[in-house]
């Protein structure tokens, strides 16, 4: 097994999971932006094997409002290994998004 260091483990574990996560605030007409306000919490439980299937949990936890045109959004996010008994990685995702 090909042991990977932290920050590459995220980087091939979130961004794939990431991209399928359904955006509901992309949809409102007023939206200006949105930012990767980056990771809170990261914890790396369990190795991925070489061609394992994962499968990504996200939930909305909390939705802060941050002034009259800004939102902090912070999801928890979980990735299992299909036929693992715990999960890979467990972390509080945080996006800022602003509108006009």
């Amino acid at each position: 097994m090909v042991s990977l260091g932290y920050q590459a483990a995220l980087e091939r574990l979130v961004p794939p999971l990431a991209l399928r996560v359904v955006r509901v605030l992309d949809l409102h007409p007023r939206r200006h932006g949105r930012l990767n306000y980056g990771f809170d919490r990261i914890r790396l439980i369990a190795p991925v094997p070489a061609g394992s299937r994962i499968r990504g949990h996200f939930v909305l936890k909390e939705v802060v409002d941050r002034g009259p045109h800004e939102i902090m959004a912070r999801t928890e996010v979980t990735v299992e290994i299909e036929g693992g008994g715990k999960p890979a990685l467990v972390a509080d995702w945080l996006g800022l998004t602003r509108f006009v």
